[in-house]
């Protein structure tokens, strides 16, 4: 069983939902771990953000809504197996192998 961590996201708007959820995901990532979201059950704004984000972030192995009390998002992480490096979610500002003066940055 993996161990649980839990972390209050109440009382936070969405954008620093957003900034806490990535800097909680940053900070246990390829930890074997299951994050518990706890968001509460009000307009359902912060479980929206954090389903989203959950969804498209590859260190994130499953996402779904405690059975238990749904005010609560259960984030299963995705170990590192040995040898691998933590998935990234950014992809890089430019291709390395173009020429330098023809490199853009990506916003």
């Amino acid at each position: 069983m993996t161990p649980l961590r839990t972390f209050d996201f109440h009382g936070l708007d969405v954008p620093r939902c957003r900034l806490a959820l990535l800097n909680l995901l940053d900070r246990h990532a390829g930890q074997d771990v299951t994050l518990a979201c706890v968001h509460g059950r009000g307009a359902g704004l912060l479980a929206a953000e954090i389903a989203r984000i959950a969804a498209g972030d590859p260190r994130v192995r499953r996402a779904e809504v405690d059975p238990r009390n749904d005010g609560v998002t259960l984030l299963t992480l995705a170990p590192i197996r040995p040898g691998r490096s933590a998935p990234s979610r950014r992809p890089p500002a430019y291709d390395p192998d173009e020429p330098p003066e023809r490199r853009r940055k990506r916003r």
